[in-house]
């Protein structure tokens, strides 16, 4: 591939993920590849390679005569991509949190703020992620950093199918993770967040494919 092109793939990339993780884009909706190359002012291939990019990363699937399409999971899916995000979610608290500054933790206070305030369904769920990746802080291995942000980018595009009156604000639960951390109760802050994690995934995977 072409330096240039590999730069307008990458481009390309971050807008998708962006707008499933800012709820623009929704669960089986369809990417244009034409649509998409004139947003970027590019030609097709790029376009192409990003989304298959995307597909290997599990936000985008492709269809044989049809094209790509956001990806849409089963409800199995849905509850396994929750327990491993709980999974990896308690391993990075238990292993990162030790490092966590004191502004971090103030940032945290700050998402349990915003959370509380939100008065549409996208600042709730932004605040919420932001609370998440706030508790990654710590961590120094990126991959799971990264990992961890796709998880709450696909679990976003549930969420904001959910009616509002049943969207989780779990506020209650965030204070006392935070004050686990405040007090160095690492372990008891992660087991906290795998708990609620699951929690979380037995809801949305209502709303995935059968």
């Amino acid at each position: 591939m072409a330096r240039d092109d590999a730069t307008v793939s990458d481009r390309i990339m971050a807008w998708v993920r962006q707008s499933i993780s800012e709820c623009e884009l929704k669960p089986g909706q369809p990417l244009r590849q034409d649509h998409i190359a004139r947003k970027f002012r590019t030609s097709k291939p790029p376009v192409r390679e990003a989304l298959r990019r995307l597909e290997a990363q599990d936000y985008v699937s492709f269809e044989a005569n049809r094209g790509f399409f956001v990806k849409r999971f089963t409800r199995e899916e849905i509850l396994d991509l929750f327990e491993m995000c709980s999974i990896f979610e308690g391993h990075a608290i238990a292993t990162g949190a030790s490092r966590m500054t004191r502004a971090e933790l103030l940032g945290l206070d700050h998402c349990v703020k915003r959370i509380v305030e939100a008065r549409s369904v996208v600042d709730l769920l932004k605040a919420d992620g932001a609370f998440h990746m706030g508790l990654m802080s710590g961590v120094r291995n990126k991959t799971i950093q990264q990992r961890i942000e796709d998880f709450h980018a696909y679990f976003r595009m549930y969420y904001h199918a959910m009616p509002q009156s049943e969207l989780p604000r779990p506020v209650e639960t965030y204070r006392i993770v935070v004050s686990d951390l405040r007090n160095g109760n690492i372990l008891a802050a992660s087991a906290r967040i795998e708990v609620h994690l699951l929690d979380q995934g037995r809801k949305v995977a209502a709303l995935g494919d059968k």
